[in-house]
């Protein structure tokens, strides 16, 4: 799910904009970077922390 919300918001911005994405989700961690690897968005960082992981994404 979090990839599908990261998805509709990046239509909505403009080239070159940037996402932060917080994502509580095991899952997210594999589905980001796959992703990104499709669409063409830069992943900019990842971050674990204790209770979520942070994706910084940059929109092509």
């Amino acid at each position: 799910m979090p990839v599908l919300r990261a998805q509709k918001r990046l239509r909505e911005m403009a080239s070159g904009a940037e996402l932060l994405v917080l994502a509580d989700d095991p899952i997210a961690r594999i589905d980001f970077p796959h992703f990104c690897n499709q669409s063409g968005t830069e992943l900019l960082n990842l971050t674990e922390e204790a209770e979520h992981f942070c994706f910084h994404l940059k929109k092509p």
